[in-house]
């Protein structure tokens, strides 16, 4: 399967971003899943490689955002600070 998907259809990616969105919304609704979330959103990241990718750059500007949320609701304003400007670096909009 992997043979058919072309290096710049980044699948990979866009399901990590996917999965990380969903159990984000599942942590917010009360569930353990905040770790696959992270995880997830990493994993997006890991695939942007600081520029590596630019492919990638608006998801990778994503997950910066989403992993703020998560730092601003675990009371921890300086990490939340730290992702929101990194979110705003990378934005193409």
């Amino acid at each position: 399967a992997e043979k058919c998907q072309p290096p710049p259809a980044d699948i990979a990616t866009k399901v990590a971003f996917g999965l990380a969105q969903v159990y984000l919304t599942r942590w917010c609704a009360g569930e353990d899943t905040l770790n696959a979330a992270l995880t997830n959103f990493q994993a997006v990241l890991d695939q942007y490689g600081d520029g590596k990718n630019p492919r990638v750059q608006e998801l990778a500007a994503e997950a910066h955002a989403r992993i703020g949320i998560v730092h601003r609701q675990q009371g921890q304003p300086d990490s939340a600070i730290r992702e929101f400007e990194a979110t705003l670096k990378l934005s193409t909009i």
